[in-house]
């Protein structure tokens, strides 16, 4: 069963895989809870061991919220992230976890959402603050929808040195990583064209290059034009 929710992941037939995540993830519980059985005394104790993250049942908890993500079910998948964390509110951290909850928290325009309560950011040794997209990508929308110029641009030019710089160690045999970086890099250059077509800001000619200066006159809706224009030059 694992090898067929693979191939249905790796075709895009998420309807299919989040079918059988579901059911890895009850078969897998069943079997952790038959075999803790006797060996826990709370019920507590149990949930917390059954959904840790070593475990095979929390990989098929991920990629039940990949489906669930894949298919549009955006609703669903909040509610089973938020079932998941006050289940296992004593989890190592997992980035994979976290880049999926900043992914689902982006795409449905939630910003509000913030990952790291006080519990958790007080052990700052248990999460990586690496290259993490979605995190990144969740700021710079934000710090866009408001106009926050500075969060924005220091979000970004820090998120691109630190992909950058991951490219710089890469193997050359890491073909398909390089890929992946590239691609990301271009997510990044296509937000800060977003930037410049919905607020209007001074340029300022310095040393040869243009310098952005903090004088924004507000929000504005781009042209057909502007946008077909910012296409042709991206591509």
């Amino acid at each position: 069963m694992a090898s067929q929710l693979i191939t249905f992941e790796h075709e895009g037939n998420w309807s299919k895989a989040l079918e059988y995540c579901d059911l890895l993830v009850r078969s897998a519980s069943v079997q952790e809870t038959e075999s803790l059985h006797g060996k826990l005394s709370t019920n507590a104790s149990l949930t917390s061991n059954v959904y840790d993250g070593r475990t095979a049942n929390w990989k098929y908890c991920k990629g039940l919220m990949k489906s669930l993500q894949n298919i549009g079910t955006s609703h669903v998948l909040d509610v089973y992230s938020q079932g998941l964390m006050a289940n296992i509110g004593h989890f190592k951290l997992d980035s994979e976890f976290t880049e999926l909850q900043y992914e689902a928290a982006w795409r449905a325009g939630n910003w509000d959402f913030s990952f790291f309560s006080s519990e958790f950011t007080s052990r700052s040794g248990q999460y990586s603050r690496s290259v993490c997209l979605n995190e990144n990508l969740h700021s710079c929308l934000r710090a866009l929808h408001e106009g926050d110029f500075d969060n924005f641009h220091e979000k970004l030019e820090g998120s691109k040195k630190a992909l950058v710089l991951s490219i710089s160690n890469a193997s050359c045999e890491a073909a398909e990583f390089i890929h992946s970086t590239i691609f990301k890099l271009q997510i990044l250059s296509h937000l800060g064209l977003a930037w410049e077509l919905r607020w209007t800001s001074c340029m300022l000619k310095k040393d040869g290059f243009l310098k952005h200066v903090k004088n924004i006159f507000g929000p504005v809706i781009p042209s057909t034009a502007q946008v077909v224009t910012s296409i042709q030059f991206l591509q």
